[in-house]
Formats: C-alpha cells, structure tokens, sequence
C-alpha cells in the first residue's frame, strides 16, 4: 500500500490518504485484475494515476474497516 501525506498535482489532484495498487485491490476483493481494469476505465471506482500507477483510495466502500 501507498500512503499519501500531501497532495500531488501530476495530471489530477490526488488527496492525501492511503491507496491500494490495482493488484492490491484485485487480490483485496478476489477479482480479476482485467475486470478491475475495465471498470476502472468505465469510472465505475474511483481511481487516480500516480507517476505511472493506478491507485485506488483505500477508503473506497469502507475497506479501512475490513483491514
């Protein structure tokens, strides 16, 4: 996991908090990681790219309680 403590203008605005990689989540919530993709190019989740890296925020549908 990557922790964010300032925000970082690269292409978009990310806020600061902690992100998952688009593996970390695939595995996270047993998923396909081409299905992830796809939804994640549908904006279906909420995602920002970091220095060439899809991060998905860890907070997204509660997952800091299930950790």
């Amino acid at each position: 996991m990557i922790e964010v403590k300032y925000e970082v203008v690269v292409e978009e605005r990310i806020p600061p908090g902690v992100y998952m990689t688009v593996s970390e989540y695939a595995e996270f919530k047993s998923i396909n990681e081409s299905t992830l993709r796809t939804k994640l190019s549908r904006g279906e989740i909420p995602s920002y790219l970091f220095y060439g890296k899809r991060l998905i925020p860890r907070d997204f549908e509660g997952l800091s309680q299930k950790n």
